[in-house]
């Protein structure tokens, strides 16, 4: 199958180095640097494995495929996905961000959808080197609602050491990732921390459970079986840093807007904490 991956952070690379052992893959990215050196030199997956196979492009030199897996951050979606009208107006689209608040642009697509959750931990350390720094998976669902391609889809991606599932319910798998972002996220880059802190300090712990109240209420979610996923996560990723720690660290845009904005336009009660972390990670943006 030929696979168009849209984006090459820690993600799209990730995915393309593993997805190009059985398929042919075009890894698209912004810059013109990117590209070069993913051209000439591979892709350096963890410390020693390289892969020569992927080709990189730049996004306006899409070409048709079969499959296109969009992993730019939810904040980047308006200014890609016109571009992929043009081009792959009726190529099946798999898309991986963080959040909801994204999901209201894909409703007039006219192709088939697909919403996933990545689960692994993968980390940038050059243009063209990503750390594979926790085996996870991918979990995908068809939106707005089931359909057999799912299935042929999943057959078709998953690999023993890289696996991928369907679920059938989009909603839900999307809800308890956002759960998982709304708590981890925002606290580890407005406190700067590691993951793991949520759990060792004992007043950023009282905050990321406060955060785990209110988000489960708006979301209509169980509270306790919740905290204790959020727990475990942070947990076993204890000294990785969060994606949107890593954003604010590199001066960018995060993902606040579709995790907990998206949050913020549940009106079912006051979210006096979700309220401030959304207001402290846009004020540390605007500083950087």
């Amino acid at each position: 199958m030929k696979i168009g991956i849209i984006g090459g952070g820690s993600i799209g690379l990730l995915l393309s180095s593993f997805l190009s052992k059985y398929h042919e893959v075009h890894l698209y990215v912004r810059r013109q640097e990117q590209k070069h050196k993913i051209n000439h030199e591979g892709i350096l997956l963890n410390q020693n494995q390289m892969i020569s196979s992927v080709k990189a492009f730049l996004l306006e030199e899409m070409m048709e495929e079969d499959l296109l897996i969009v992993c730019v951050k939810s904040n980047q979606l308006k200014d890609v996905l016109p571009q992929l009208k043009q081009k792959n107006e009726h190529t099946p689209l798999l898309f991986l961000q963080n959040g909801m608040g994204h999901i209201h642009l894909l409703d007039e697509w006219g192709t088939q959808v697909f919403l996933g959750v990545v689960e692994h931990g993968a980390l940038r350390q050059k243009e063209n080197h990503v750390i594979h720094t926790g085996l996870g998976a991918i979990k995908i669902a068809a939106y707005p609602k089931e359909n057999q391609l799912l299935y042929q889809l999943v057959n078709s991606l998953h690999q023993s050491d890289f696996p991928v599932y369907a679920n059938i319910d989009w909603k839900e798998l999307l809800q308890s990732k956002l759960i998982i972002n709304a708590v981890i996220n925002p606290l580890t880059a407005i406190f700067e921390v590691k993951n793991g802190e949520l759990l060792t300090n004992d007043y950023l712990r009282k905050m990321a459970y406060t955060l785990c109240v209110e988000s489960t209420k708006l979301l209509k979610m169980n509270k306790e079986e919740q905290w204790k996923r959020i727990q475990k996560i942070a947990y076993a990723t204890a000294d990785n840093t969060s994606s949107m720690l890593v954003d604010i660290q590199s001066n960018r845009s995060t993902e606040i807007e579709s995790i907990t904005g998206y949050l913020l336009t549940i009106e079912a009660m006051e979210k006096p904490l979700t309220q401030f972390v959304y207001h402290a990670v846009k004020a540390k943006e605007m500083k950087g």
